[in-house]
């Protein structure tokens, strides 16, 4: 996404590069922010930082497992995610700050827009 921010891009919106950017970058950052914290939130409610390491490291491998057979389908599963996209029009809508922001917020959370490979969910747990 940051690389389809283009200083000729967003000049011809009228908007400033830079300050897309920036805002893209803080959106991103605030978003990883609250993905981490809810999965650190969820962590500490389940007690896993008394788990001993093999049983994380069995967990982990049960999920790359788990998560392989969905990405191949095997047996016709499918991967859980939503069938939605950040909207491309908000480019020409909105300023280029606003929707940076938005874009980056959305992105970073990783799983509010499409997600193709079941290692976005084998990461957050892990």
């Amino acid at each position: 996404m940051l690389a389809s921010i283009t200083p000729l891009g967003e000049r011809g919106r009228r908007s400033r590069w830079w300050l897309t950017v920036t805002a893209y970058l803080l959106g991103s950052i605030a978003g990883g922010a609250v993905a981490g914290g809810v999965a650190a939130a969820i962590g500490a409610a389940m007690g896993t930082g008394s788990w001993s390491t093999g049983f994380r490291l069995v967990s982990i491998a049960v999920a790359l497992l788990a998560g392989l057979a969905l990405d191949l389908q095997i047996a016709g599963s499918r991967l859980p995610t939503v069938h939605r996209q950040v909207d491309e029009q908000w480019r020409a809508r909105y300023r280029g700050w606003v929707w940076g922001i938005a874009f980056g917020f959305q992105l970073a959370l990783g799983v509010v827009t499409i997600v193709t490979t079941s290692m976005v969910y084998v990461t957050w747990l892990a």
